[in-house]
């Protein structure tokens, strides 16, 4: 996970994600299950637009990568 984390933070950049989440167009209160959630960077993007009402749950295969996500103070 952390080699993809260096090698792949592109992927998470602004510029990959914002209109994947324009497309999705998340709203407070939606639940969202985000398969395939790698170390949770667009979950986290998701969890803020769904809000305290809402609820994300992130899967992955990859046990390191849920790792990652795990130790994410904001999630």
């Amino acid at each position: 996970a952390s080699v993809y984390r260096e090698n792949a933070k592109f992927v998470y950049s602004d510029k990959f994600t914002d209109p994947l989440l324009s497309l999705l167009d998340p709203k407070p209160g939606q639940k969202i299950v985000d398969l395939g959630c790698g170390s949770g960077e667009l979950t986290g993007k998701l969890v803020k637009a769904v809000g305290n009402d809402g609820f994300v749950l992130g899967i992955d295969s990859s046990e390191d990568m849920v790792c990652l996500l795990s130790h994410k103070p904001n999630l």
